[in-house]
């Protein structure tokens, strides 16, 4: 079996990368295509995947589309070469129109609602689209749900292990109260129209959490100048192991947020706009959002406050693992579905219960 992988964000280099070795264990042929955005070459590199780069992500809304264009031949001619089976990816334009060029099935798995422009432009040309139980959106009879997130496809467990190492690299102590601040750069196409916390709410915000022991901050976007010895100065991947021991996740990323929470580590998450996966989080109160409204990021600074002047993390960690108790294992999931397909589409399609043989 040939596959090829598309990546167009961090997180999609974790959701896949147990996904690629999986499958090169399993005797097929992957090749992973990257349009870069942020740090996603430097994690598959640090992580010894191989990878062809055939775009960087665009800022603007008209470059993004036009961008289409390249990539989307650039995939193509690679695809001649390659001779893939099946695609695999989240809603990439790229990815749709050389499936459809090449008369292959082309496997979506996706949690973002608010990605309207990739779900128009991409969906049409899929094959199956996967989506989580507490994925808000109908996409039709493409559209299988399962009982679980795409970060436990790599925070599981069994999937993850951290590395206490880290902490000493930081100069903190195990048990040591520490803060992860993160700022994004509103260029995703589900980003047009925010702008996130003002400049005055960032410094507020760091300073408070100073006064309860050390914070890094992580920025895609230029940071205040009285911020920048802030700044987090560690390897890409160990990012999760950062997250696992913090006392606290505050910022802007959908992702991250949801990611600390998964591990037990509580998060706020400002946006206008929420996800599925942020709504459930926060009904298990592992998670708290608050909108971009100025009202709402000085009530975010206050609700960290609270969270942080708590003794320990303990509640939060014991919801993290009600929580993920319930859930199937998505990272074996997703590899059955792939090397099975088309089966496995019929197998869910019957009997969509199945999935809970991936629990454990």
């Amino acid at each position: 079996m040939k596959v090829i992988v598309g990546v167009s964000h961090p997180k999609q280099v974790y959701m896949f990368k147990n996904l690629f070795f999986k499958l090169k264990e399993e005797g097929a042929e992957v090749l992973v295509v990257v349009v870069d955005k942020e740090i996603s070459t430097v994690l598959l590199s640090e992580l010894g995947i191989e990878f062809i780069k055939i775009g960087e992500n665009k800022s603007k809304l008209l470059y993004k589309m036009i961008s289409i264009i390249p990539t989307t031949w650039k995939t193509f001619v690679l695809s001649l070469k390659f001779r893939p089976d099946i695609f695999v990816g989240q809603a990439l334009p790229y990815l749709a129109f050389t499936s459809f060029l090449l008369r292959k099935p082309f496997i979506i798995f996706e949690d973002t609602e608010n990605a309207i422009i990739p779900h128009l432009v991409a969906n049409p040309f899929s094959s199956s689209i996967i989506t989580p139980s507490f994925f808000k959106k109908d996409f039709g009879k493409k559209q299988i749900t399962i009982n679980g997130s795409f970060e436990l496809a790599y925070l599981r467990e069994n999937w993850f292990k951290p590395n206490e190492g880290v902490l000493k690299f930081l100069g903190l102590s195990l048990g040591e109260k520490y803060t992860i601040v993160r700022f994004v750069g509103w260029t995703a196409n589900h980003d047009i129209g925010h702008s996130g916390i003002s400049s005055v709410n960032k410094i507020k915000a760091v300073k408070e959490f100073l006064n309860y022991g050390k914070v890094f901050v992580s920025s895609e976007s230029e940071l205040p100048s009285e911020l920048d010895k802030y700044r987090i100065n560690i390897h890409p991947s160990d990012m999760h192991s950062i997250m696992y021991y913090a006392s606290l996740v505050y910022g802007e990323s959908a992702s991250m947020a949801a990611e600390a929470s998964y591990l037990g580590t509580p998060s706020i998450f400002i946006d206008n706009v929420g996800r599925g996966y942020t709504d459930e989080l926060a009904k298990f109160d592992l998670l708290y959002h608050f909108t971009e409204s100025i009202k709402d990021q000085e009530e975010s600074i206050w609700k960290a406050n609270e969270i942080l002047s708590t003794k320990d993390k303990l509640r939060w960690v014991k919801n993290a693992k009600i929580l993920i108790s319930d859930k199937i294992d998505v990272g074996s999931f997703m590899n059955w579905f792939i090397i099975n397909y088309p089966d496995s589409k019929k197998v869910m399609n019957d009997n969509p219960s199945f999935q809970e043989s991936f629990k454990h």
